[in-house]
C-alpha cells in the first residue's frame, strides 16, 4: 500500500492529539522519531542518504504539523482567568535536555517560577522596545515636516 505525505500528516496528527490528552509536552523531535521508529525500527540519525532524507522529510511535516494545533489549540483553548485575562495557557521555554537545550512548550501551572519570571521580563522587555520604537517613529515624523520632507496633514 503506497503511503502518501497525507498519510504521514494524519499520522502526525494522531500522535500529538495523543500526547497533549496525555499531557505530555510536545517535542517536534521526539515526534518525528517516533513516527519514523514505527515505520523503521531502530532507526538511528546517521550520515546516510536515505536515512537524512527520511529524518529531513518527516521532521519538516512534524514541524508544520505542529505550528497548525498549536495555532489551532491556542484559538479554541485559550482560558481566561480572573484577574489574569493575557495569560497564555502555554509558553515556550528553553529547557536543558541532557547535552541539549530544546524549546518546548509548557503549560503555565508547571512552569517554574525562573521561567515564569523570564516570560515576564521578556514581555516587558518586549513592550519597552515597542514603545521606544513607536517614540523614535514619532519623533522621525516630527523630522520630516520639520526639514520640509512632509506636509503636517493631521488636524
Amino acid at each position: 500500500m503506497k503511503y502518501t505525505d497525507n498519510d504521514l500528516r494524519n499520522e502526525i496528527r494522531g500522535c500529538l492529539a495523543g500526547m497533549v490528552s496525555y499531557g505530555h509536552e510536545i517535542v517536534p523531535d521526539w515526534v518525528a522519531i517516533k513516527i519514523i521508529d514505527s515505520h523503521m525500527p531502530g532507526f538511528k540519525r546517521e550520515p546516510d542518504f536515505v536515512a537524512n532524507a527520511v529524518w529531513g522529510h518527516v521532521r519538516r511535516h512534524v514541524g508544520a504539523e505542529t505550528r497548525n494545533y498549536r495555532q489551532e489549540e491556542e484559538e479554541t483553548n485559550q482560558a481566561v482567568l480572573p484577574g489574569f485575562e493575557l495569560l497564555q495557557e502555554y509558553y515556550e521555554c528553553k529547557r536543558v535536555d541532557g547535552a541539549n537545550a530544546v524549546v518546548l512548550r509548557i503549560h503555565r501551572e508547571k512552569m517554574t517560577l525562573k521561567e515564569l519570571r523570564e516570560q515576564a521580563n521578556a514581555l516587558i522587555d518586549t513592550g519597552n522596545s515597542l514603545k521606544n520604537h513607536g517614540n523614535q517613529l514619532h519623533r522621525w515624523a516630527d523630522m520630516r515636516v520639520a526639514e520640509g520632507f512632509l506636509e503636517d496633514d493631521e488636524e
